[in-house]
């Protein structure tokens, strides 16, 4: 579970006992929130992306659901995006995801804007 900008793991509190009945829930405090200790590097959805596959690998999953709330669900997109093999769900919450980050659809050979394209 990733928390919005300028929160903390503890926004989950209420809803954290019914859903770790079924299941293991990990909630991650991202870079510069809650507990983290102050880290030289810039901060973006990349590198937090980054982080969270490499926690899910170190605590040895194969797959992740990956729950992301407002900002949590931008680093949960970009985690699927840049490691898609550490992902097996998206669950996004109040998000909005950066559109570099989006595939445009091509439905009927037209382009994402509905105009034809060729070649």
């Amino acid at each position: 579970m990733l928390h919005g900008g300028l929160a903390a793991t503890e926004i989950f509190s209420d809803i954290m006992p019914s859903l770790s009945k079924n299941r293991k829930v990990i909630a991650v405090d991202l870079q510069a929130h809650g507990r983290t200790a102050d880290i030289d590097r810039p901060l973006s959805y990349e590198a937090m992306a980054d982080d969270i596959a490499a926690l899910v690998k170190h605590l040895g999953f194969a797959k992740a659901d990956v729950m992301g709330y407002s900002v949590g669900g931008g680093v949960a997109v970009c985690t699927a995006v840049r490691h898609p093999e550490v992902v097996r769900k998206l669950v996004l919450v109040s998000d909005r995801v950066p559109a570099r980050w989006m595939v445009p659809r091509n439905p009927g050979g037209n382009g994402a804007d509905g105009s034809s394209r060729s070649g």
